[in-house]
């Protein structure tokens, strides 16, 4: 819910010394909306701090991934095997990495191009005690070698809002290796 996006911002936006109170009343501004998708510097692949952030505390957008994820996981875990094994591909905040877990999956490879952001999403999973559970893997999607049983869930929400050089077939395809033959892919 609201409460638990907030609560999670709040946390994020500490590891960075940001005053989240004003970052959450600006969420009304168009501004507040641009992305930068790097660093200033331009230095840094994949989406930075603020993006991560930008990404969560877009209520509607996290609700319904959320909510599509512990349909998913309730439904993979009522007819398992083997431990519930995800992948996040861009995990950004590392959100969607906890919802997996709290939906019931057993270990999660949390996967972050950015260093500024891997490093922010370990401080979150540290906070909340969940290092058993979500690995951070500061990496390339597209390059990563995973060991361990293979996963029944993927999670890569890479999508642009402009339909353009969206990464999600180059991040899924090289991670199918790591997954079970009918594993889920969300968004799917």
């Amino acid at each position: 819910d609201e409460g638990v996006i907030i609560d999670l911002a709040r946390i994020y936006g500490a590891t960075q010394g940001w005053d989240v109170d004003d970052l959450l009343e600006r969420r009304g501004d168009y501004g507040f909306w641009d992305p930068e998708y790097s660093d200033p510097s331009g230095k840094m692949p994949g989406m930075g701090t603020m993006d991560a952030f930008r990404c969560l505390v877009d209520s509607r957008r996290t609700k319904k991934l959320v909510d599509g994820i512990l349909r998913t996981v309730a439904q993979k875990g009522s007819v398992r095997e083997n431990p519930l094994i995800a992948i996040d591909a861009g995990t950004g905040t590392g959100v969607l990495a906890i919802a997996l877990v709290a939906g019931g999956c057993d270990y999660v490879h949390a996967l972050e191009i950015n260093p500024q952001t891997a490093a922010a999403t370990k401080r979150v999973v540290q906070q909340l005690d969940l290092e058993d559970r979500i690995g951070v893997i500061e990496c390339d999607a597209t390059q990563v070698q995973l060991s361990g049983y293979q996963a029944q869930v993927v999670v890569s929400e890479n999508l642009s809002n402009g339909l353009f050089d969206e990464p999600q077939f180059d991040i899924i395809h090289p991670l199918s290796q790591f997954a079970v033959s009918d594993a889920t892919i969300i968004p799917g």
